[in-house]
């Protein structure tokens, strides 16, 4: 029991308090419900647990959602200043996937922070992370229209390869030019014995002519 005139004992193991972050939007999001006092220390500090940069919070009343704390000026000074990756992308003029992939490169001055992890970014930087976004960018394309090139001139042979098995042979031009005089000689030796036998023929022995080269016989 407790004495008479004592206060009781503070309860300090009841999680009766809500940290809340701010979004992108600006509204206040639940976080983690803790004690009074693990809140009143993330808020002093400014940081989410497993976060570098300082972040807008506040701990309300998990009952009666009445505010408790709120990071201050001093300790929300970094963040106030600093913008995220998606801030930065439209400043920038591109989108923020874009941006993020960027950001992982190898190409960025910037270093890539964990998974689940939001960036800060200072406004200072962001002329010196325009000029290495737009050469990355370009150094991207150049290899995106490379490969695109590639692939191109690949199918572009694999057509002349299926015309050239498909496309038969041509004949040798000796083999086309004999046949087509053999044939222009028979068929005029044709014409002339024709001739011949309606007695067409001029008077003698017309040379080629089938019959008039036939030898006569005595009758």
């Amino acid at each position: 029991m407790t004495a008479a005139g004592s206060q009781p004992k503070a309860e300090t193991t009841v999680e009766d308090t809500v940290v809340q972050v701010r979004d992108q939007k600006g509204d206040w999001t639940d976080y983690a419900r803790t004690t009074r006092a693990q809140a009143l220390a993330a808020i002093a500090a400014g940081t989410l647990p497993g976060h570098t940069a300082p972040e807008p919070l506040r701990a309300v009343d998990w009952i009666s959602k009445e505010e408790i704390a709120m990071t201050t000026k001093t300790t929300a000074q970094a963040e106030t200043s600093a913008i995220t990756a998606p801030e930065a992308a439209a400043k920038i003029g591109t989108d923020p996937k874009q941006f993020r992939r960027f950001l992982r490169s190898d190409a960025s001055p910037i270093d890539a922070v964990g998974q689940g992890a939001r960036y800060a970014l200072d406004p200072k930087d962001l002329p010196k992370l325009k000029r290495e976004f737009q050469k990355w960018q370009a150094e991207v394309e150049a290899k995106r229209a490379a490969r695109a090139e590639a692939k191109a001139a690949e199918a572009a042979d694999e057509d002349t390869d299926d015309e050239a098995d498909e496309k038969p042979a041509p004949k040798p031009k000796s083999e086309t030019k004999i046949t087509k005089t053999e044939k222009t000689i028979a068929d005029a030796k044709a014409r002339l014995a024709a001739a011949h036998a309606e007695g067409r023929h001029p008077s003698g022995k017309v040379p080629s002519c089938p019959e008039c080269e036939k030898p006569k016989t005595d009758s």
